[in-house]
């Protein structure tokens, strides 16, 4: 089925949804992803890209959806993906190290990371709303 053929399909479907009870608007909107589901829209072919410069212009101005089906995409996770990190020097009382240290031994952790944690913990913390007391 063509673009405007598509276009007379989902208008009718649209102006039949208006004109149906509340409680019939689930089987209509089963019935017109079914046949969304089912047209065999083209999409356009993308273009190839000599470097991500290129690409990420063109995708600032481009609509995804004319060159991806993005019913058929699946959320996928990127468990390898490393953040970015960045090293830095700090000065801690030898006390503070000590103390952390004892502590991250408790939990079987390097002191570095029971740091991050304390750290990450502590910020979210810090970014969450505060109540206005002054009210």
């Amino acid at each position: 089925m063509c673009g405007k053929a598509y276009g007379r399909a989902i208008g009718s479907s649209a102006r039949l949804l208006r004109r149906t009870k509340a409680l019939d608007w689930f089987k209509i909107a089963v019935d017109v992803r079914a046949k969304s589901l089912s047209l065999n829209v083209t999409k356009k072919k993308l273009p190839a890209f000599k470097t991500e410069d290129q690409e990420r212009n063109f995708w600032a101005t481009a609509d995804s959806t004319e060159y991806l089906d993005w019913s058929s995409a699946k959320r996928t996770k990127l468990v390898r993906l490393k953040p970015t990190l960045k090293t830095i020097s700090l000065r801690l009382p030898l006390s503070m190290i000590q103390d952390l240290k004892i502590l991250a031994n408790r939990r079987d952790v390097p002191y570095q990371s029971l740091l991050k944690v304390f750290l990450a913990e502590r910020l979210a913390r810090e970014r969450q709303p505060r109540p206005d007391l002054n009210k």
